[in-house]
């Protein structure tokens, strides 16, 4: 599996290379292309390749904005042994299934409590015809319990906090010469409250960057030459909170 953006790889090196180190923000994103067979040369390894293409901003400014919401009318278990009760959005088969047999009598499931996903994207031109700006932010919310128990007994919930911010700044010297670079942050925290003691969590906060840069691109009737940099870092912390 091979990830780039804008045709430069973006993979993380760990887990054997077949992943990307960060959730992307979508409204970064013109378009998403895949090829399965028939690729490249340039692509260097075997597999899918996904190929992300960013906006790019015009001479208008323009923006616009996405927000999804969810919530499962979940009843949280309060007490040590409680099962949760899901609400309206979902359907619970996991009563059924322990009471025939099929599912054991400690299975918990991991139904969602909330998830939410706000995006927000515009750009235009600084100067006409020569440069132009672009960027997005992205904040999103997943909250579901997991299949585990908390030390007090209660189910324990994963709640998940992420934020995007993106940009992407191109310059124009004639129409065959164009500088490119975008930058994609993500900021996460997870809170985990299982296997800890009760009232605490395992907060995590996490934060990864990919820079992408495009060299002015050289052409003639006959030769066109262009050439990309990627680069990416990450981060990854913990800590116990009460």
């Amino acid at each position: 599996m091979s990830y780039n953006i804008d045709g430069a790889t973006v993979n993380w090196p760990g887990g054997g290379g077949g992943a990307t180190m960060l959730y992307y923000d979508q409204g970064m994103f013109e378009e998403v292309n895949y090829m399965t067979s028939a690729i490249p040369a340039e692509v260097m390894v075997g597999g899918v390749s996904i190929n992300m293409v960013t906006k790019d901003a015009g001479n208008k400014w323009r923006g616009d904005a996405r927000y999804n919401f969810s919530s499962g009318c979940l009843e949280q278990p309060t007490a040590a042994g409680q099962r949760a009760t899901v609400g309206c959005l979902e359907t619970d088969n996991v009563g059924s299934g322990i009471d025939d047999g099929t599912l054991p009598t400690t299975f918990l499931g991991n139904p969602t409590k909330t998830t939410w996903d706000f995006n927000l994207a515009g750009g235009g031109a600084i100067v006409t015809d020569r440069l132009w700006v672009n960027g997005s932010i992205r904040r999103w919310i997943v909250d579901k319990l997991v299949a585990a128990r908390n030390a007090n007994g209660t189910q324990a919930i994963d709640d998940n906090t992420l934020k995007n911010y993106s940009g992407k700044g191109v310059y124009s010297q004639s129409p065959n010469q164009k500088v490119m670079f975008s930058y994609n942050c993500r900021l996460a925290r997870t809170d985990q409250s299982r296997l800890v003691d009760a009232g605490q969590v395992h907060r995590r906060p996490q934060a990864a960057g990919v820079r992408v840069g495009v060299q002015p691109d050289e052409g003639t009737d006959q030769l066109l030459l262009s050439t990309r940099h990627a680069g990416h870092g990450g981060a990854h912390g913990r800590r116990d909170a009460e």
